[in-house]
């Protein structure tokens, strides 16, 4: 969860002061709801501004609820634990597993592809060596 919060700061900066902000905003605004409501209920004022207060209040929501909806998502942490508990369900499996073919099944299960060298030829430096490409998503894991 560390490393995914240090990423994302670093990816989007100042997300996290204006998620804050935002949400703040939108307190202000039920805040603001809620008065208004009170002071129409109340008799203070008539239904003209109570419409007028509530359109204008509705408008922000709108707002702050699509500025919202740019801002990059937050680090999930029942989403990293689930992805953790899966990539450790797999290589427990992995372990475990006897038969070269149930091996092969969990690498596919990863997107493990592993790469020849261009140009394979007896005596290069880099013969007989292979690149090992895994799924994006699981990339970060095995850097």
């Amino acid at each position: 969860m560390a490393e995914a919060r240090r990423r994302y700061r670093a990816q989007a900066p100042g997300s996290e002061a204006a998620r804050k902000e935002a949400q703040e905003r939108q307190e202000r605004l039920l805040a603001r709801r809620q008065r208004v409501e009170g002071l129409y209920l109340s008799g203070a004022r008539d239904r003209l501004w109570f419409d007028a207060e509530d359109a204008r209040i509705a408008a922000e929501q709108r707002d702050v609820a699509a500025f919202l909806t740019r801002l990059p998502a937050e680090p999930d942490p029942d989403r990293i634990a689930a992805f953790l508990a899966a990539l450790t369900d797999l290589r427990a499996w992995a372990e475990e597993a006897e038969d070269p073919e149930a091996k092969r099944t969990v690498l596919r299960a990863l997107g493990v592809v592993i790469l020849s060298p261009a140009g394979y030829k007896a005596g290069r430096a880099d013969a007989g060596r292979a690149a090992v490409r895994l799924r994006e998503e699981f990339q970060h894991c095995f850097a």
